[in-house]
């Protein structure tokens, strides 16, 4: 599965794990242990295990939530796209999961150097949905939310958290959309400049 990291977020990451209405890149739990796993939310021994230590039944419940929750967040970006809040029953799902999957944080020394490291107090394939839901409250909370936005290139329908330095950024990315509409503008401009002349 080719998964797009283009939205500088976690969870917008996770939403635009459904391209399109027609292209859903989320149809078994292998995909989202693999899209976890290129997102950085597991590590590789997780992704091998997690299909061994859960069963089937548990694997279509987890990939049923996932994509209810990813329905709930394209609904939350659709309202602050809009210039809105989250609705409270958004706020509640997160918190939801949240609160099922606590962290605790820990002081670590490494090289001489403290650091403090969060880890999920219980683990396994909930899990995953907690780290998205984290990402998404610490976004409500931090982030500028004014700053998301929809790629421009239509029929494109890819979120991003616009962290250009101008915040001018208009495509989910310059290699997908943004050079394919500078080519076809390319184009039209020398179809006319030839029409011109002939």
């Amino acid at each position: 599965m080719d998964f797009q990291f283009i939205g500088n977020s976690v969870w917008i990451d996770f939403v635009n794990t459904r391209v399109s209405h027609d292209e859903e890149c989320l149809t078994t739990f292998e995909d989202l242990l693999a899209w976890a796993l290129e997102a950085g939310v597991i590590d590789l021994g997780t992704k091998r295990s997690l299909p061994k230590s859960v069963s089937r039944t548990e694997q279509k419940r987890i990939l049923r939530d996932a994509r209810a929750l990813r329905t709930t967040l394209v609904g939350a970006a659709k309202q602050m796209l809009d210039g809105a809040r989250p609705r409270p029953s958004t706020i509640s799902r997160v918190n939801g999961l949240l609160r099922d999957h606590p962290r605790i944080i820990q002081l670590r020394k490494r090289s001489g150097e403290w650091s403090s490291q969060s880890e999920l107090v219980s683990s396994g394939a909930d899990g995953i949905l907690a780290a998205i839901a984290e990402d998404f409250a610490s976004f409500v909370v931090e982030a500028e939310t004014s700053l998301l936005r929809v790629c421009q290139k239509d029929p494109c329908e890819l979120l991003f958290y616009d962290t250009s330095r101008n915040h001018a950024r208009r495509w989910c990315s310059m290699q997908i959309c943004g050079n394919r509409t500078k080519v076809a503008r390319h184009r039209a401009r020398q179809s006319e400049h030839a029409e011109a002349y002939a």
